[in-house]
């Protein structure tokens, strides 16, 4: 008994400081981007896909263009695993990146070939 009081004394401890050092649990609201190259003849619609399958539109990209997207802060959490997900204006097919570990504040460069 006396062992599970010290430890829940010690845990209790470790939790103050913890909230004392998250600056009043804010979380880094550094902005992360995406720079999408479509070098492709068709404008594309951009989307962020989760680990779950949910899509989350962050943008367009005009054909043949370059375009820096803000990934909103909500989708991130430390390191997140995400893909990018090109959806095409006036053709089929939808080409869907790797899956990529993104940090807050990290700028992915993306490229579109052409099609």
């Amino acid at each position: 008994m006396r062992l599970l009081r010290t430890a829940l004394a010690a845990l209790a401890l470790v939790l103050v400081a913890g909230a004392c050092a998250s600056g009043g649990g804010q979380r880094d609201e550094t902005p992360t981007y995406v720079t999408v190259d479509n070098q492709s003849r068709y404008d594309m619609t951009i989307y962020v896909v989760r680990d779950n399958g949910q899509r989350i539109r962050i943008g367009r990209v005009s054909s043949v263009s370059e375009e820096r997207l803000q990934i909103p802060s909500y989708l991130l959490f430390g390191i997140t695993n995400l893909r990018f997900l090109a959806d095409p204006l006036a053709a089929q097919g939808t080409p869907i990146s790797n899956t990529i570990a993104v940090v807050p504040g990290e700028e992915i460069h993306l490229t579109i070939p052409p099609m």
